[in-house]
């Protein structure tokens, strides 16, 4: 029989293929529609954001009804192959009996010429002969079986077609799913092209986030922040290399860091005013290791990095914390 659960399998890995790529897409554009927000940038991104998300909600519910609509049209083809499937299990059925009736039969036969009859004794003495009954019998079945192998022979003949059949029409539906319909493939094109351009427009937010927070340190606030650093890491280089080295590294740091801080805690940094009374450790825990995994300072070992960068972002926290910013949270640093 058809296993027309196939079908209905490649449909849900359809779907479930769709959303999974709607719902990534909703994520990030979610995430730049906050940073937006946060920025007070101008409706026209925000506007922008909205119409990938429609057009993309809008291909996915194209995706499911085309999905709906192809398997509404293969359905009488469905059950045409399942008449057939039928059809092919009945012809087999066919020819198996008759195969067991011809087998039945040739058993017999061969049992039957081997029977002997005792004749009278004659000038050479006494001999068996066969038994004329059981030949005869045997004559009678040897024409059954020649005409049950005609039979047979049609039967087989009328698999065949069927089977061909069956081949041609699974052709249709079983080897050619519904991901490889020509109107599957040009919706999954245009969903992947749309989610591209969300991909660019969510770039272009995080540009307008950089281009907003360049920088968090100045040259100055660089250079004491590595002489503070310095004191707690030693990489036994000479200390003007040194300085230079730990400089360098902030800057790096800093440019992990814009990206990943959310504008309106970066915003906190300068503000005396505004900000929180604590960070949790796991934030903390989450910027140190995606600055350590992105920057490599050649010269220090795993751990030290660890400390530098984990050093770092402390005193960011502490200069996003109410009536502190960043020039006391550096003179602040033991």
């Amino acid at each position: 029989m058809l296993d027309t659960t196939k079908a209905n399998t490649v449909a849900r890995q359809i779907n479930q293929k769709a959303k999974q790529m709607v719902s990534e897409a909703m994520l990030q554009a979610t995430s730049a529609d906050s940073f937006l927000t946060q920025l007070g940038e101008s409706d026209v991104l925000h506007q922008k954001l909205e119409n990938a998300r429609q057009n993309i909600q809008t291909t996915v519910t194209e995706v499911e009804a085309t999905i709906v609509r192809i398997t509404k049209e293969r359905q009488p083809a469905v059950e045409k192959l399942e008449e057939i499937d039928r059809m092919v299990l009945q012809a087999q059925a066919e020819s198996d009996q008759l195969a067991n009736q011809i087998k039945a039969k040739e058993d017999e036969i061969a049992q039957l010429i081997t029977v002997e009859a005792d004749t009278a004794i004659g000038p050479f003495g006494s001999f068996r002969m066969p038994d004329a009954a059981s030949l005869a019998r045997a004559g009678v079945l040897q024409a059954e079986v020649a005409g049950l192998y005609t039979v047979l022979g049609s039967a087989k003949l009328s698999l065949a077609n069927v089977l061909q059949s069956k081949i041609a029409l699974s052709e249709k539906i079983v080897l050619t799913p519904l991901e490889a319909d020509p109107r599957m493939t040009a919706l999954f094109t245009k969903l992947e092209m749309q989610n591209k351009a969300l991909t660019d427009l969510n770039q272009k937010v995080l540009e307008v986030v950089e281009d907003t927070f360049e920088a968090i340190f100045t040259e100055n606030n660089k250079r004491d922040i590595a002489s503070k650093l310095s004191k707690h890491i030693n990489t036994g280089l000479p200390d003007s290399i040194e300085a230079d080295l730990f400089r360098d590294a902030v800057g790096e740091a800093e440019k992990t860091l814009v990206k990943s801080i959310p504008p309106k805690a970066l915003a906190l940094i300068g503000d005396e005013q505004q900000g929180f009374d604590d960070a949790s450790g796991r934030f903390v825990d989450t910027l140190t290791e995606r600055v350590n995994k992105e920057v490599d300072i050649p010269t220090m070992s795993e751990e030290q990095e660890a400390i530098f960068f984990e050093m770092l972002i402390n005193l960011l926290i502490d200069a996003m914390k109410k009536g502190n910013d960043l020039d006391k949270a550096i003179a602040e640093m033991v």
